[in-house]
């Protein structure tokens, strides 16, 4: 009996040390601004931050019919903390309309997060 209990109590430490990350990255948009207004010609520049407690694994940008992308993670030196920033110019194809830009972000245990910013084209 007593060697039963010794045998449980490894399995449950075994278990609770494999179990891996449950916390999701955190991402941040800092431009563009919820609510920002662009004009055809403007450049909209995005950037912000995503982090994560343990290593991330990807992060992806969306806008129904604007643009998509994500971060090479090859280019960063911090998998953990990376800052992220790209441009893009609004050309006279782009339909004038309200658009939400969704940014995911997955570390190397698939938690996901994401967060959105709505901005116009006028």
């Amino acid at each position: 009996m007593h060697y039963l209990s010794k045998s449980f109590l490894l399995v449950a430490v075994l278990c609770f040390c494999s179990c891996g990350d449950s916390n999701p990255p955190t991402i941040v948009i800092n431009t563009p601004v919820d609510g920002d207004v662009f004009a055809i010609g403007d450049t909209l520049r995005l950037s912000g931050n995503v982090s994560d407690d343990i290593l991330i694994d990807s992060v992806t940008f969306f806008t129904e019919s604007l643009f998509a992308g994500s971060v090479d993670l090859a280019t960063v030196s911090d998998s953990m903390d990376i800052d992220f920033a790209t441009e893009f110019i609004i050309d006279s194809l782009v339909v004038k309309q309200n658009y939400r830009l969704e940014a995911k972000a997955y570390d190397n245990e698939e938690n996901e997060t994401k967060t959105s910013v709505d901005f116009s084209v006028r």
